[in-house]
């Protein structure tokens, strides 16, 4: 993650950009078919501190995937004061979809479900557990088709692919504000259509 500044232009016209960016280092094809749902979020603040979390959900862990486990929970810190990044627990966060879940049961827009628009996230790190308000607006689907496919919006005639819900964030921590972006991906089949 790191500040960034610059400029567009399109069809003569600038636009002016100073904020935040972030660099995704992974690379390739990625295969969603074991996915069941996932959250994973980036957040910067003013201080210079910085965090990443991931959720991940997926079919049996005799799949073969080197990305995730079956369920993994995990992210890190950096604090922004010099100390080296830090491994963090994540003992709470918006719900993601398991195995279990029924189909039809989770609302295809995060922005209309309370529970996924706003919601607390707790972490543990070395400097204790720290609860963080999250925020969220301005969301964008695709859907993602296994094993490397992708197109625009949500297509509800695929319930074996999954949708991901991009979305910018505001967050609260020990009363500093940050900002950042959100990937909400869940199985189609466990979306509820719209109507």
């Amino acid at each position: 993650m790191h500040t960034m500044e610059g400029e567009f232009e399109v069809d003569g016209q600038r636009l002016s950009l100073k904020g935040m960016g972030a660099r995704d280092h992974s690379s390739g094809q990625r295969d969603y078919a074991p996915f069941l749902g996932a959250y994973w979020a980036q957040v910067l603040f003013p201080s210079g501190r910085a965090l990443n979390v991931t959720m991940v959900s997926r079919m049996g862990a005799d799949l073969d995937t080197s990305y995730v486990t079956a369920d993994s929970r995990f992210g890190y810190v950096y604090w922004g004061d010099g100390s080296p990044l830090e491994e963090v627990e994540l003992l709470e966060c918006q719900d993601i979809p398991r195995a279990n879940t029924p189909p039809g049961s989770v609302l295809s827009d995060p922005l209309l479900d309370p529970g996924r628009q706003a919601f607390d996230m707790v972490i543990k790190s070395s400097r204790g557990t720290h609860r963080i308000s999250i925020e969220r607006f301005r969301a964008i689907a695709s859907t993602y088709v296994p094993p490397h496919g992708e197109i625009g919006g949500t297509d509800f005639s695929k319930p074996d692919a999954l949708q991901q819900a991009k979305t910018v964030m505001r967050a609260t921590w020990d009363g500093e504000t940050g900002h950042g972006m959100s990937d909400c991906v869940t199985r189609i089949k466990f979306l509820k259509q719209p109507g």
